[in-house]
């Protein structure tokens, strides 16, 4: 089965992103997109709206790290206007600490799929129940 341009657009986010190239990731976002993170690392805010705030939020989460990178492990949910996601984060912080771990991720795009909105998450179930994966 052919892959669908908003898995499409998903990797080549990803692909940017860990070239970073991050300017090329936001060409992928609309220019209002909305980016929610939980509280999960130190100093981030939980949302950041547009181009700009999506550049403060690549500023402040790319300080701690000397390198890291965002591998997709598998594809869970794709439908029109979102794709859910797990992906594998690793990283090494500039103190030296390395770290890896994944993160569920949805992506919500519009008919022109472009990003719309961003939602990371640490927890599955929270990730399956925005979703629309509820398992009851």
């Amino acid at each position: 089965m052919a892959e669908g341009q908003q898995l499409q657009s998903l990797r080549a986010g990803l692909d940017a992103w860990n070239a970073a190239d991050y300017e090329a990731a936001l060409g992928l976002a609309h220019p209002d997109v909305v980016w929610r993170v939980e509280p999960f690392f130190p100093d981030m805010e939980s949302v950041y709206k547009g181009h700009d705030g999506v550049r403060r939020f690549f500023k402040t989460f790319n300080e701690a790290w000397e390198e890291n990178s965002l591998e997709l492990a598998r594809v869970i949910d794709e439908r029109p206007g979102q794709v859910y996601v797990e992906l594998t984060f690793r990283a090494k912080a500039r103190e030296g600490l390395e770290f890896e771990a994944p993160f569920h991720q949805i992506y919500r795009y519009d008919e022109d799929n472009l990003l719309v909105e961003f939602h990371g998450f640490v927890d599955e179930a929270d990730a399956r129940h925005e979703a629309g994966l509820d398992d009851g």
